[in-house]
């Protein structure tokens, strides 16, 4: 792809890719670029020096923001032989079968396996989503109405918690600075699972600073909960941006004016 080339004046950025709180910002960005590459050829074959001036990024940022897309399965990858070497060629758009599956044949928009709608075996409420992190959940039964333990049972993880038990102080200056206060559980859980170390805490709070600071935070536009940027290492967005002039004092986790 030559490099005064572009794609189509439409792109596509479907729901499931919108408003996945688990991309980057820029990796949708990138996604519907790639589906409006794909028009011409019905697919995209750019390299990641291409996206990188287009967007004057690094080749390796772009690359992780490919290998997101890849991992969830937004798009599918190929490396195809051609007569000049090897080619790369990126599948998006109209070969999603559903959230995080690729059609492998690209023939049908739906897999056949999917006509029936969803497997009878998942049967389970929408809470259940979270049984990936504890197996022996699934067989479990019915919760029990919320108070105390029976005697001799572990505190079950869902259990409501005043603070996580890993810092708890770095965890209410992590909370009280963090700009959407939804699913604080969650967040505890998931600052529990992390555990964090100073080192990581001081990182976080700059990368924090440096999000709140973007035009997107400031409107309330893409902010993640959380518990999802705890556990999908948002704190990593902040590479994405520009660099600014000057030192950027970590936000809760060194700035005494934001603790006090």
């Amino acid at each position: 792809m030559t490099e005064g080339s572009r794609g189509a004046y439409n792109a596509v950025l479907p729901a499931d890719v919108r408003y996945d709180d688990e991309l980057k910002p820029n990796a949708k960005i990138l996604y519907a670029e790639i589906t409006a590459l794909c028009d011409s050829r019905g697919y995209c074959w750019a390299t990641n020096g291409y996206f990188a001036k287009l967007y004057n990024v690094t080749e390796a940022t772009v690359s992780r923001w490919v290998s997101q897309l890849d991992s969830k399965g937004y798009i599918r990858c190929e490396m195809v032989p051609t007569s000049t070497g090897i080619e790369r060629r990126i599948y998006a758009g109209i070969f999603i079968v559903t959230r995080g599956e690729v059609d492998k044949k690209v023939k049908t928009p739906l897999d056949k396996k999917r006509k029936t709608g969803l497997d009878k075996n998942v049967n389970t409420p929408k809470g259940n989503i979270f049984n990936s992190f504890n197996d022996e959940n699934l067989s479990l039964p019915p919760k029990a109405p919320q108070g105390a333990a029976p005697p001799g049972e572990k505190r079950r993880s869902r259990e409501i918690k005043p603070a996580p038990d890993w810092k708890p102080d770095r965890f209410v200056g992590f909370w009280q600075f963090y700009p959407r206060h939804e699913n604080k559980q969650g967040a505890i859980r998931a600052w529990d699972k992390l555990q964090p170390g100073d080192e990581l805490i001081d990182r976080m709070g700059k990368a924090l600073k440096r999000l709140k600071a973007t035009e997107a935070w400031r409107d309330g536009i893409g902010i993640p909960h959380a518990s999802t940027w705890l556990n999908n290492a948002r704190w990593e967005d902040a590479d994405d941006l520009p660099e600014k002039p000057g030192a950027i004092r970590g936000g809760w986790a060194v700035d005494e004016e934001v603790i006090k």
